[in-house]
């Protein structure tokens, strides 16, 4: 267990370090086109033309961006969306070299539509998009209907395939409600805090009703030397964390390098609905300073035959919180040092190999096992 501690802070290290970079390089072009909407491939609609993978693309005024299925395929090496302007993809191919910036400077913001197409990244391209960075920003990324997004052309680590919602003080929202489509990156990160840079708490929240998210490491709630407030919504669709790259990991609550955080934070996953397939494990309370907790109402989650394992609370400083009712089918170890509470019904625990307890209580504390509103919790049979 604290071999794998130590690969949770470390992914985050690595992440942040190669996030700031890349805008110096791009020749600039802004969307100039009058106020109402026009087509991405009009070179008229751009101060210095049509973007290319070169490119620095910035939205910042006169009005939406349309991209559709007579575009083919729109290119930009960075797309900088602000001003509260929007993008609207209804067809069509974005490719990107470094990432999309939704919101993105101190009180910006931005939204981005995507019903139909693809967004994807270049072979050699960082393939990030940034929901909401900076602080006082916002941004939103809606996927619907048929829309893709496929950030796994990167091949610089984690970052270089990566969605962000809410980080360094922006509050970011990204709503996956689609029919076929799928939104991939190897690193969904939601809710980043980092005091080191004066931003402030990142607050990120995922809806997810409906669609295939996949990803190979899901963080909610995490920071580079503090802590930010991450939610994930789940109550249709999948959640699909059985990608290798990474380990296929689900973690709630990390955190990087501080002691004492500045910020109590919160990693919540409410899980009324739709399937979790994970392949390495779900931490709940992966480090100090953070209230995690999994609402558990309805739906799946499984490992196939993984062997993946649930920690509750692996840090002696966090809080961890599992609870409610359903089946839960992992296969490798439980370890709680939190707690787990049947709440409203059966919670059928049974599937997981072992069950350990490696933090013990202190004296002020009331972690365990419990059952509430009539609920049943139901462990593996031990022979005594």
């Amino acid at each position: 267990m604290l071999w794998k501690t130590k690969v949770v802070s470390l992914l985050v290290a690595v992440i942040l370090v190669a996030t700031v970079a890349a805008d110096a390089n791009a020749l600039t072009t802004n969307w100039n086109n009058g106020g109402a909407t026009g087509k991405w491939e009009t070179a008229g609609n751009w101060d210095a033309g049509v973007p290319t993978v070169a490119d620095l693309a910035v939205i910042s005024a006169s009005g939406p961006v349309a991209i559709d299925a007579t575009t083919g395929t729109a290119t930009a090496d960075i797309v900088d969306l602000k001003g509260g302007q929007v993008i609207n993809q209804t067809g069509g191919t974005l490719t990107i070299n470094t990432n999309i910036k939704v919101g993105r400077g101190s009180g910006e913001s931005g939204t981005y539509n995507l019903s139909a197409g693809t967004i994807n990244s270049t072979a050699a391209g960082n393939g990030q998009i940034q929901v909401a960075r900076d602080p006082g920003s916002t941004g939103t990324f809606n996927l619907t209907g048929t829309g893709t997004v496929d950030l796994s052309g990167g091949s610089g680590g984690p970052h270089s395939s990566a969605m962000y919602v809410g980080t360094y003080g922006g509050v970011g929202v990204c709503n996956v409600n689609s029919t076929t489509g799928q939104l991939k990156a190897a690193l969904f990160q939601i809710g980043y805090a980092g005091s080191w840079t004066g931003a402030g708490q990142g607050v990120g929240t995922v809806n997810h009703d409906a669609g295939t998210v996949v990803s190979s490491w899901v963080e909610i709630g995490t920071g580079w030397d503090d802590n930010g407030v991450g939610t994930y919504n789940l109550d249709g669709g999948t959640l699909d964390a059985t990608d290798t790259t990474y380990g296929g990991y689900i973690i709630l609550g990390n955190r990087g390098s501080v002691s004492t955080p500045i910020w109590t934070a919160t990693a919540t996953m409410n899980q009324d609905g739709g399937d979790v397939d994970v392949l390495g494990g779900i931490y709940i309370g992966a480090a100090s300073g953070y209230t995690a907790t999994y609402n558990f109402t309805s739906g799946t989650i499984s490992d196939g035959t993984a062997d993946a394992f649930m920690y509750v609370r692996n840090d002696a400083s966090a809080t961890g919180t599992f609870q409610g009712k359903g089946t839960v089918d992992l296969s490798g170890a439980l370890d709680n040092n939190g707690k787990v509470i049947a709440d409203g019904g059966t919670l059928n625990m049974k599937s997981f190999g072992s069950v350990t307890n490696t933090i013990n209580n202190a004296t002020t504390e009331s972690n365990g096992w419990y059952a509430v509103n009539s609920g049943k919790l139901q462990l593996d049979d031990v022979a005594v």
